[in-house]
């Protein structure tokens, strides 16, 4: 894959970004997988457990809702967006903004689309997505790559491993002061974002916090990663 340099990163993207980052859902059911399975005579127990973990990865998406508070000093009341997303792991993210305004976009190992009223994907500029989708899946080899990482302490009773990152780049110093970023762990290992605060030079501060959901993943969403 072709990374664009994070210098190139437009100023539209900031508010992409801010308005769009993350949300999070329970893995759907993966009915495929089973059949698949039962038609492997005599096949190991460690054979058919490492096959199932295969082909959950890559055929169950997480579909989730999210709800961001972005705080403007300026400003007496905090902005309020929410949306829902879909996620497939190495494919990219199905992202749905429903309130104030209605949008949708993927954000794909190759580029950004933004889908239109029909259905369409329409290419955007080309973004540097590994930034975007390392922070999305908690990747912290990828994330190392623009922050320094530190992990906070834990707390039991919400189950969460946070990380505080800096940003190491004068570009990222510019855009973000630090990120916190909350995962949770799916039963596959899969991390994912519980929740994220962004906190920028000027003191601006961004909340993001995201919900698993239950509802399964239509046939035209799946598409939209094809």
């Amino acid at each position: 894959m072709k990374v664009t340099s994070i210098k190139t990163v437009p100023q539209t993207f900031r508010f992409v970004f801010m308005s769009c980052v993350l949300c999070l859902s329970l893995l759907a059911e993966a009915q495929k997988i089973t059949p698949k399975l039962n038609e492997i005579a005599e096949i190991k127990p460690e054979l058919k457990l490492e096959l199932t973990q295969e082909l959950t990865s890559e055929l169950s998406p997480v579909k989730g809702s999210f709800f961001q508070s972005k705080n403007i000093k300026p400003l007496k009341r905090p902005f309020k967006s929410e949306g829902s997303f879909i996620y497939l792991p190495n494919k990219g993210l199905l992202w749905q903004t429903k309130k104030p305004i209605r949008s949708l976009k993927l954000f794909a190992n190759n580029g950004v689309y933004k889908i239109d009223e029909q259905g369409k994907k329409h290419k955007e500029a080309q973004l540097d997505n590994d930034f975007f989708l390392a922070l999305f899946a908690a990747d912290e080899e990828k994330l190392a790559r623009f922050f320094t990482t530190k992990k906070l302490e834990k707390k039991p009773e919400t189950n969460l491993t946070c990380l505080a990152l800096t940003p190491i780049s004068s570009t990222m110093k510019s855009l973000f002061e630090s990120i916190n970023l909350c995962t949770t762990e799916l039963i596959d290992g899969t991390k994912l974002p519980k929740k994220i605060a962004l906190i920028e030079p000027k003191g601006n501060h961004t909340e993001i916090n995201f919900e698993l959901s239950t509802e399964p993943v239509s046939a035209t969403e799946l598409a939209y990663f094809e």
